[in-house]
């Protein structure tokens, strides 16, 4: 009779009734333990993380077959050498202490690993099914944080197993955490900067932007800094991000791709007003790039000011491309003068008209200013 788990009594023949008999069935024993514990392991993991289109259920078994397999027999390996008088009580515990440390570090493996496939899968369905666009940056972001936090806990999980006073690696952590913070102000104000862009979203990758009346084409958001393209320039400029995130930035392709253009024009006191609306409109009329369609945002043209040497009009309308503006205003400025040059329209220049005084009309007179009697 041999006694399993040293719960089971079990009556076996003669010749199975020793030590090494009840080992090699211990040890067949704790195989079936494995089997039966990686197929619960693949059912609940298929059932938890089974997405149509995906395979991540499939690589998160094939991840963790092997190090669950090695610490169930593992850990079978040593109970069964329990059994055997040849084996030494201490040498177990020190196999066992072994075993302590190896769990510890296959469990942060595995964590890290689970993680990284899992994350990214669960992240863009949450996206799609919200109807969201899915940004890599931020979720990079949340991964790597995710992936240091991880790795953080099992070291100190690590020390413990080891028997070592995690208080003291904690007290240190802080006292250099602090250090570290105030010697690094202006870097960890572009990091939290960066991620306030990531998450706040002003603006995208290949938007163009407005910033200090500079137009910009984003090209990175990093954690530190955001490369900009500046398109007048043909240069790149690396801006940090607790500046960008502190100025008003003007977001020129949302929300759409259109953008709202203008042009003032003077013209000469008695000239036609009808005839200059007119002409105003016709010029962005007759422009492929300009929207006419659309009623809300049809050209318009106003009168904006009786100045000083001209009666100032303005025309506003929308241009189908952002990056077109300036091609267009300089159409619809070759074609006013053109149509006013035909129509006898004069553009006025500014005059000043400066008189010159006798020298005797020029002394100082004197106004005695009579306060009246009460």
């Amino acid at each position: 009779m041999v006694k399993l788990f040293d719960t089971f009594e079990v009556d076996l023949p003669e010749y199975l009734n020793n030590q090494w008999a009840e080992f090699l069935i211990l040890m067949a024993l704790w195989m079936l333990i494995g089997l039966l514990v990686m197929l619960l392991i693949r059912v609940m993991t298929r059932l938890a993380l089974r997405t149509e289109g995906s395979d991540v259920d499939d690589r998160v078994v094939k991840t963790i077959s092997g190090p669950v397999l090695l610490l169930v027999f593992g850990y079978g390996l040593i109970e069964s050498l329990r059994v055997l008088d040849a084996m030494p009580g201490w040498l177990v515990d020190n196999l066992l202490f072994v075993y302590s440390v190896l769990v510890a570090g296959i469990v942060v493996y595995l964590s890290y690993k689970i993680f990284r496939l899992v994350f990214i899968p669960i992240t863009e369905g949450v996206s799609k099914k919200r109807k969201q666009k899915y940004d890599r940056a931020v979720y990079d972001l949340f991964e790597s944080v995710g992936s240091v936090v991880i790795l953080i806990f099992g070291f100190f999980w690590v020390l413990t197993v080891l028997g070592m006073n995690v208080t003291v690696f904690l007290a240190g952590a802080g006292i250099a955490g602090l250090v570290i913070a105030f010697a690094m102000q202006d870097t960890l104000s572009n990091y939290f900067s960066g991620l306030h862009l990531l998450l706040d979203k002003p603006f995208d990758l290949g938007d163009t932007i407005e910033v200090n009346g500079e137009f910009m084409e984003v090209l990175r958001i990093g954690m530190r800094s955001t490369r900009l393209y500046n398109i007048f320039d043909h240069e790149i400029e690396i801006v940090p991000n607790n500046i960008l995130a502190n100025q008003t930035i003007s977001n020129v392709t949302e929300p759409d791709n259109e953008y709202r253009a203008s042009v003032e024009v003077g013209v000469a006191y008695g000239s036609s007003i009808d005839k200059v609306k007119e002409i105003l409109f016709e010029s962005v009329t007759t422009n492929d790039e300009v929207v006419i369609d659309d009623g809300d945002k049809r050209p318009r043209v106003s009168l904006t000011d009786f100045g000083s040497s001209a009666l100032e009009f303005r025309i506003r309308f929308f241009v189908k491309d952002v990056m077109e503006q300036w091609s267009v205003k300089t159409a619809v400025r070759e074609h006013i003068y053109r149509r006013f040059h035909e129509e006898g329209i004069t553009i006025p220049f500014p005059q000043t008209t400066l008189s010159i005084l006798p020298p005797h009309v020029s002394e100082v007179v004197q106004v005695q200013h009579i306060q009246p009697q009460s």
